[in-house]
């Protein structure tokens, strides 16, 4: 039996019985091609309701537990000496959901161990470095939304569990599709803060990194709030729009 984690086509091989690992495989929009296939459905592993305050506790006992390991972690990278409460603040959204999100994922793939059933897979190719989301949102978003995303992790999760045959297929399509670029503004204003952004990031470039230690995700400060603001934290601070990636700061050496 052939099982399929994902809507993407590419991953179906139909030629034998499907086992679909949940309802989200089958969209709606595809029901005239799926329909005619011999599959099976898994049931969900939340349909478990007597679990699941039992799994929330496990979630929360696992939140704890990597939050004290990873302000361990960081505060050894980045140098600093910053409490728990000071990651919770910073991490904690982020880490509630990513816990949450592949726990999920996980539970999935062990209901297909634990049914016994004959099945083997095909898995794209696990480019970590292609799918690491920009924020806690963008995360979140790809979690829901986002077909391809959800295939690689659960394909991470078969990988590393080893408990189930699957095939790399290299020659199936598997990429997310490229945000198109906006088109750059035109005329004299569009030239001007074509020319001010290409200033400020030569400036940037020149400045020692003890004054650029700071980097601003989505600031809703006007620009005359945001120098005021670099000028009394004595930095000279990037701003950052959400669809753009972070730029890598190096931890300050004490």
């Amino acid at each position: 039996m052939f099982l399929v984690t994902t809507a993407n086509q590419n991953f179906w091989k139909t030629g034998e019985k499907i086992l679909f690992l949940g309802e989200w495989c089958k969209l709606y929009d595809q029901k005239h091609i799926w329909s005619k296939l011999d599959y099976e459905t898994l049931p969900s592993h939340w349909e478990d309701r007597e679990r699941v305050n039992h799994r929330y506790t496990y979630l929360d006992n696992i939140y704890e537990k990597y939050l004290s390991c990873l302000t361990s972690t960081l505060n050894n990278y980045h140098g600093e000496d910053n409490s728990e409460k000071y990651w919770r603040i910073i991490l904690g959204p982020w880490l509630s959901i990513f816990i949450g999100v592949i726990f999920d994922r996980y539970l999935s793939i062990k209901t297909v161990i634990n049914s016994k059933k004959d099945t083997h897979t095909w898995i794209p190719p696990l480019d970590i470095d292609q799918w690491v989301p920009l924020d806690t949102l963008n995360f979140s978003a790809r979690a829901s939304e986002d077909i391809n995303f959800n295939l690689f992790l659960y394909s991470q999760i078969l990988f590393r569990l080893e408990k189930i045959p699957f095939e790399i297929k290299r020659d199936c399509e598997f990429s997310e599709l490229k945000v198109q670029e906006g088109t750059q503004s035109q005329g004299i204003s569009g030239r001007f803060k074509r020319t001010t952004k290409r200033f400020f990031e030569k400036l940037l470039s020149k400045t020692p990194d003890h004054y650029k230690q700071i980097v601003f995700f989505e600031c809703a400060l006007s620009f005359r709030e945001f120098l005021k603001l670099n000028f009394l934290l004595g930095q000279i601070s990037c701003l950052v729009p959400q669809k753009d990636s972070a730029p890598f700061i190096a931890p300050i050496q004490k």
